[in-house]
């Protein structure tokens, strides 16, 4: 994530916050309370420092302490994946299809 971090945050970039909590309640940086109440917020945030505040005493995933400039091209894919699994679960459920 780079650029005016005060700009409105999109789909992607809430999935994209998701998919690093989620790998921090895997390696255990977090407990399950801690991440069911960042998932919350981050469905909820308005811009990106919201949600740079909710990963930022995290350390990335992958298992590096250093933050990279950005998500590399294979990363990115399966952040829109997964964002599309969620949206098109979140849907199915509110429409009772499953």
């Amino acid at each position: 994530m780079s650029g005016d971090r005060t700009a409105r945050a999109r789909d992607v970039d809430r999935a994209r916050t998701c998919t690093w909590l989620d790998a921090a309640a895997a390696d255990g940086q977090i407990d399950a309370t801690e991440h069911e109440y960042r998932i919350e917020q981050s469905y909820g945030a308005c811009t990106l420092t919201d949600l740079d505040a909710l990963v930022e005493d995290l350390q990335p995933p992958g298992g590096s302490a250093v933050r990279s400039a950005g998500p590399d091209s294979w990363t990115l894919r399966w952040i829109v994946v997964g964002a599309a699994v969620i949206l098109g679960s979140t849907a199915g459920v509110v429409l009772g299809l499953l």
